[in-house]
Order: C-alpha cells, then structure tokens, then sequence
C-alpha cells in the first residue's frame, strides 16, 4: 500500500476552557432536583500536524438538565479553520428524554433526537481525521454535511446528505427489527477529475507511474430507487447497542434498485496517444423483496482515435442470477440459476486493460494476449448449473468457438471445440509469469497455435472442479513453428548436444509436429511428437502428466542422427 506521512494532531498551545453555570439552588440529598444549566466555551484552540495547521474558534458546548421533564440538551458548535482558507462551520446539538411522560430518563430506553451540520468545511479536516492526503483530492476542497437522527429502541431514523465539488447526495433510512430500508429515490452524482482520477489510479495499483490519463470531468449518475437490507431481530431490548442490527445475508428479502449513468468517460493512453472514449454508458441492478432473481445490464458505445485513425465499438450485455440458499441461508452454488447475454464489437482491449488496473494489473493483460480489439459473444442458460453455453471470440491474435451445454456443473461438447492463438512475446511473458516450468523468459509462434477438441466423450467437470474426472478421447494441437530464448531448463537440455550451434541467450527455432493427446481421469497420454530444432537437428517426446498428482513423467528421444 501506498504509505503517507500523517500524525496525530497535537496542541501547539494551552487552550482556555471555561465553564459557566446559571444560577440554581440544589439539595444535598440531591443536588440536581431542580434541574441545572451551563456551558463549556473555549475561544480558540491550536492544533498541528504533520501536514497542516488546524484552528478551532469560539467553541461552545451548551447544556441542560431538567429533572421534572428528566431531558437532557446538549448543542455544539464552532468555526474551523485550516490554513489560510476561509473557516466553516460545526454545529450540533442531542436531545434525550423518557419513552413516557413523567417516566425516569434511561439512556437504554431514551428517545434520541441528534443533529450534527458542517458547512463549509475545508476537506484538509478529512485529510486529517483519515490519515490520508488524498480524500481533499478526491471529493474537492471543501465540502457541507447534515446528519440527523431519531431514535426509539424498536426504530432509528437516519437522515444524510453531503454536499462537494466531486460528491452529492442526500437519502434518509428507516430502520427497525425487520431490516434497513430507503425511504426516498436517492441520487448520487459522482464527479471524476484529471487529479481525482490520478490517486485513485495510485491507489489500486500502488505504483506512482499513471498509465492512462483522464480527459477533461465526467459525471456519474447514481439513481438507487428501492434498498431494503434485512437484519437479525432481536427478541428484547435491554441495551442501547441492541438499537444497532446485525445485517442477515437473505438474498430473497433483500431489495436493491439501482442505474448508473455517464455521458462519457474519454481516456488517454499516454505512451500510444491513443483516445479511449466510452458514450452513454448506462447499467442498472435490480432486485425486488420477495423474489431471489437478481437483473444486471450494460450499454455503451466505446471508440478510439489514434491520429487520424478512428474505430467505433459498443459493449452490451444483461445477467440474472437467481442465487439459492437453504434454511440456513447457505449459498449452494450447484443449484444456481442463471442467463447470461454478452456481446461486444469492436471493443477496444485497451478500455479492458484500464478496468484491470482497477485489481491491480498493470501489465496490459487484455492488450498482450487479445491484440488491439476483440469480438464477443456469449449467451448461457442454465439451470441448477444445467443447460447452454454458445462462446465466440475473436481477436487479431486468438479466435475460439465453444458450443456445449452443462450437466450438473460439468461441460459437454455439442461440437467440436476449436481455437486458434498467435503467441507474441508479449503474450508468451504474460502466460510465462503464471506458469513457466522451463524458465524461460519468452516464446513467440510464426504462425497461430491449433488446438481441436471433437465433441464426442469429451468430458469436463467444471463446478466443482475435479481434474480426476476430466475425460477428452482425443485432441490435437498444432504449434508449428516456434521460437524462444535459449535458456533454462531448455539451455541445460540442449547442453547434451554440445553443439555451438545452440549458443545461449539466443533465439531458438522448435517445429513441432502434431501433437496428439487423450485425457482420461485426469491422466493426459501424449503420443509420440516430434521436434525439429534450428532446422537440423530432430529429437521425439511422448509420456504423461497426471493432473491430479501435478506429475509428469515424459521421455525424450533422439535420433542416431542426433547423437552422431
């Protein structure tokens, strides 16, 4: 994680604080009987940081007692100040009082009416109070804030709205023993800035280098038209924490409707130039209480602009989830339902490899395995993790076609599985850096890479995955004519010919012969395939590898030719 230099705030000077007192008489069985009235003030209070100066003013704290209404009052309010700037305001003020008139005041039982406003307060505050430097960046330099708050122990009331350059919203929730529920449409706008943009990219991917810029402010639009969270009931009430409900995880009774919106989100690429813009984008979540189905979509267009060169795309596609649980509210994945329609055209991977900063990647994963666009097209249907699966993909660099259908979460051929991938160096040190048992650093194919799989007895269990069930009668795969660098485990093999001709950390040409293969139980039998290597000298390798034990256990032969 990124590391900020923050400290806790610390008094620069003694701070004067008086207590002031109303006249009232008192018994000594009971000094409080007749109520009492005061307030606490302090005119300025200094504190540093190791960041900023901050500046308190004219505090006062207000309060009340009244022992026949057996109230209490308590008001805050101040002027804060951070540097130079203009200071805000903070208000407040709490209220309890008895359920029943004349009852005896009991905090656990109390009605409890608060309100606490910031107006006009410098966001250098947030900086401060959440230890990190960036929140001012994010929501602008200054910002308002109202909460209020009524409270019985069966029902709360909560009302919050903020108001900032970046970040607008107000919505108010009704809670009680059956869950927390919206009481109002509730809009968010969300505003995204050049230096917004710039730390969030630095927070997900901790690095300090931004690969992407953003292009001018782009506002989203969040509409949540319906929440309701369910909550464990209690059966009583004895504290004032059992006011506070723990959240029950019942996706039948949960309720959540919300859209999103943007008119356009352009980016630019900065080491290619190249724009990245996507218009209209819309999405939306819907679920009702009382139904398990969740409703997910998105649209939008999406071009790019490199020089005079410019390409359009759109990306479009809808999801319902029907997630079942049982009476333990236990999510049983084998019985999940399902239907899913995604299509994208022209798509630019580089909009894909922004999104994938977001987890952290910085490595440009969409771009060095797809190439520059993609075409796709998935649509499934499927019940308790049975039925369709229709997958088209097509890319400069991999084309594959996968049609099949799920039986109880595991995947059957309805005709031949087919793909083809044009391997880069790129790509190669993508898939390297996952798996590389020959260490070396990467591998590029002058022509694409065929992998065929017939339909019939292919066998694939999917969920749960169980390799030691795995049954693929036959299979071929055609690499060709490859080439990598001489080095690791390949230098140290080739080592044997003691040939000058393989010298090393230079590239090595390997044509492959057809590979064919059968799995069965997880255990892949490879046939005899040979190699040809820098066009001299051939060699043949033919074993098995069991997936389920990670072991492999391959001869490799070579010629009398080889050997002379």
């Amino acid at each position: 994680m990124i590391q900020y230099n923050i400290t806790n705030p610390q008094l620069t000077k003694p701070a004067n604080l008086q207590l002031t007192l109303d006249p009232f008489t008192f018994s000594l069985s009971n000094p409080l009987e007749n109520g009492v009235k005061g307030q606490f003030f302090c005119p300025e209070t200094s504190f540093a940081t190791s960041e900023q100066p901050i500046l308190l003013q004219n505090i006062a704290l207000p309060f009340q007692w009244d022992e026949k209404a057996q109230s209490l009052n308590l008001q805050f309010s101040s002027q804060a100040k951070s540097t130079e700037k203009q200071a805000g305001s903070i208000q407040g003020q709490l209220s309890c009082t008895p359920p029943k008139k004349g009852e005896k005041l009991d905090v656990n039982t109390a009605l409890i009416q608060g309100l606490f406003q910031l107006t006009d307060l410098s966001s250098e505050w947030l900086d401060l109070i959440g230890e990190r430097p960036y929140i001012s960046l994010l929501i602008g330099p200054t910002f308002s804030a109202k909460m209020t708050l009524n409270s019985t122990p069966l029902e709360q009331t909560l009302s919050v709205g903020w108001s900032s350059p970046n970040v607008n919203f107000d919505t108010s929730l009704f809670i009680n023993q059956t869950g927390i529920r919206l009481q109002s449409p509730a809009p968010v706008y969300l505003n995204l800035t050049p230096d917004s943009y710039r730390v969030l990219d630095r927070l997900l991917t901790n690095t300090k280098q931004t690969a992407f810029g953003l292009n001018g402010q782009s506002q989203f639009t969040l509409s949540l038209s319906k929440l309701f969270l369910p909550v464990l009931a209690r059966s009583e009430v004895k504290t004032f924490a059992d006011r506070f409900f723990t959240l029950r995880s019942d996706f039948k009774e949960m309720e959540l409707v919300l859209s999103a919106t943007n008119p356009e989100l352009s980016f630019v690429d900065k080491a290619s130039k190249e724009v990245i813009s996507l218009s209209n984008v819309n999405g939306s979540i819907h679920k009702l209480s009382g139904q398990t189905p969740i409703t997910l979509s998105l649209d939008s267009t999406v071009s790019t602009q490199s020089g005079q060169n410019a390409k359009s795309g759109s990306l479009s596609g809808s999801a319902t989830f029907d997630i079942p649980q049982d009476s333990n509210l236990t999510i049983d994945l084998s019985k999940l339902n399902t239907t899913i329609g995604l299509q994208a055209k022209q798509f630019p991977c580089r909009a894909l490899d922004l999104f994938a900063r977001a987890s952290g990647r910085t490595d440009y994963p969409f771009t060095s395995l797809f190439g520059p666009t993609l075409h796709l097209s998935l649509n499934t249907n499927l019940k308790e993790l049975s039925g369709n699966v229709d997958l088209h993909l097509n890319t400069p660099t991999m084309q594959a076609q996968l049609q099949g259908h799920l039986v109880n979460g595991s995947l059957l051929l309805d005709a031949p599985f087919y793909s083809q991938l044009l391997v880069t160096k790129e790509s190669s040190q993508l898939l390297l850096s996952e798996i590389n048992p020959l260490d070396l650093s990467y591998i590029y194919s002058q022509a694409p890479i065929k992998i065929e799989i017939p339909a019939e007895g292919a066998f694939l269990p999917i969920y749960p995955w169980a390799p030691g069930k795995m049954t693929i009668p036959q299979a071929s795969i055609e690499l060709g004519r490859v080439a990598c660098r001489n080095e690791g485990n390949v230098n140290i093999a080739l080592g044997l010919l003691k040939s000058k001709q393989f010298n090393k950390n230079q590239d090595l040409t390997l044509w492959f012969a057809p590979i064919d293969l059968s799995i069965k139980q997880g255990l892949v039998d490879i046939e005899r395939t040979e190699i040809l290597i820098s066009d001299t000298f051939d060699i043949c390798t033919w074993g098995k590898i069991d997936l389920v034990k990670e072991y492999v256990d391959m001869t490799l032969g070579l010629t009398a030719q080889t050997l002379s």
